[in-house]
């Protein structure tokens, strides 16, 4: 008998709930965490199939990024990711630790888009109008964007102060996250640690704020949050939770490649 899946328009408790009480599930893995950790896996897997887009975060230009003119170029440069700060998402507290890019930089053919629109590119690595270079505060970037119409506007948009936001785009390792819990002045506060980046896709000038309540954000929110684990799981918890599901995707993989 095939495993449970995901129903169109199932939530996920629904999906659990229906997943651990499985008859076929029961007698296949009668240990409780195993079961949980399988069916989370499954929700998981379909998840991550359904969300084809990158999670984006955004900086403001006063901040770490600034629009020059040198010599017959324009450029925009300074720091769309920055190392070891505290940024205040949905609820939660999220931090990129130092050597997240590390890995994905090496591949990466990153662009920088005008409003993350693919077809209004200004820069890229692969034509030499794109520099990147990871330090000890982030990933510093160096784009000439006076080779598109697109450069040239958004140039001249963010030089005047019109655009003042930057977004990067980008997906996470399957191990390149960790969840926490902290008490702070009295109050518990879960905090998202991303240690490492599978992707970068582009670095954008964008037109709205960080964070309105629109359904491009809500999105943003829902990948964030997809594998966090559940809110009795805390610190060294959190961490073995996560190493429970891990293990049991790599299961759920080997078992499907075995009953093809």
């Amino acid at each position: 008998m095939p495993m449970p899946e995901p129903k169109d328009g199932e939530k996920k408790k629904d999906f659990l709930d229906r997943c651990m009480s499985d008859e076929v599930m029961n007698e296949d893995y009668p240990d409780k965490d195993q079961r949980f950790a399988i069916c989370n896996s499954i929700w998981d897997e379909r998840e991550e199939k359904s969300s084809p887009e990158p999670e984006r975060r955004y900086i403001s230009f006063n901040q770490e990024m600034r629009a020059i003119e040198e010599e017959s170029k324009l450029i925009i440069e300074g720091y769309p990711i920055v190392y070891d700060v505290y940024a205040p998402l949905w609820g939660f507290r999220e931090i990129i630790r130092k050597g997240a890019a590390t890995e994905a930089l090496k591949t990466a053919d990153e662009m920088v888009l005008w409003d993350h629109e693919s077809a209004q590119p200004m820069a890229r690595h692969s034509n030499g109008t794109l520099e990147t270079k990871e330090d000890e505060k982030g990933v510093f970037i160096r784009a000439d964007v006076s080779k598109t119409v697109w450069g040239r506007n958004g140039h001249e948009a963010i030089r005047n102060g019109v655009i003042d936001k930057m977004s990067f785009a980008f997906d996470i390792e399957r191990d390149g996250e960790t969840w926490s819990t902290d008490e702070i002045d009295g109050a518990k506060i879960e905090t998202r640690e991303i240690l490492e980046f599978s992707h970068i896709y582009d670095y954008s000038p964008v037109s709205y704020p960080a964070y309105e309540d629109t359904s491009v954000q809500a999105r943003g929110k829902d990948l964030a949050l997809r594998n966090k684990p559940e809110p009795e799981a805390s610190g060294e918890a959190s961490a073995a939770v996560l190493k429970v599901r891990q293990d049991a995707r790599d299961n759920l993989e080997q078992m499907r490649k075995s009953n093809k």
